[in-house]
């Protein structure tokens, strides 16, 4: 029987203004690793943002983003990179 791993960490970053925590969670899935990430949004509303490794690229499936998120995206795919 396989164990999958799974990896829990938050890191804080500055986004509009504000300091915000980051929850990442790296799952090995059926196919391929993923990572969920969820951040507040200023309504106490979760949003999540959805990575999976794909020929050895993080590629980010939400199509959507809050500008204030876009605006971090580089710092958060920095982190990504950093736990592979």
């Amino acid at each position: 029987m396989i164990q999958l791993k799974n990896i829990r960490f938050t890191r804080l970053f500055k986004a509009a203004g504000r300091l915000r925590e980051f929850y990442f969670r790296k799952s090995e899935g059926i196919k391929d690793p993923r990572f969920t990430i969820e951040v507040a949004r200023e309504t106490g509303e979760r949003q999540y943002l959805f990575f999976r490794l794909s020929n050895q690229q993080w590629i980010l499936e939400n199509k959507k983003l809050l500008p204030w998120i876009e605006e971090i995206l580089p710092q958060i795919e920095e982190v990504i990179h950093t736990h592979k």
